[in-house]
C-alpha cells in the first residue's frame, strides 16, 4: 500500500495510483520487488487498487488488531 500525507504539496494532486502514470506505477513496483530481493525475500505485486480499496484494508487490518 502506498500512502501520501494530505499536506504534502508536492504530491497534493495525486487523488488515486492511476494519477502517477503508467509508467512511474511501473517503476514503483519494480523497486518493492527488487527491494525485497536484495533481504532475500520474495515480493510481488498481486494488484493495484485505488484509495477505496486502500481503505477497506487499514479497516480490515484495524479490526483485525482489536479484535472485532
Amino acid at each position: 500500500m502506498v500512502a501520501i500525507e494530505k499536506a504534502n504539496h508536492s504530491w497534493a494532486d495525486i487523488k488515486h495510483i492511476d494519477d502517477l502514470g503508467k509508467q512511474f506505477r511501473e517503476e514503483l513496483e519494480e523497486f518493492f520487488v527488487n527491494y525485497h530481493k536484495l533481504s532475500g525475500e520474495q515480493y510481488r505485486v498481486i494488484g493495484v487498487k485505488g484509495p477505496g480499496q486502500a481503505r477497506k484494508a487499514i479497516e480490515k487490518g484495524r479490526r483485525a488488531v482489536s479484535g472485532r
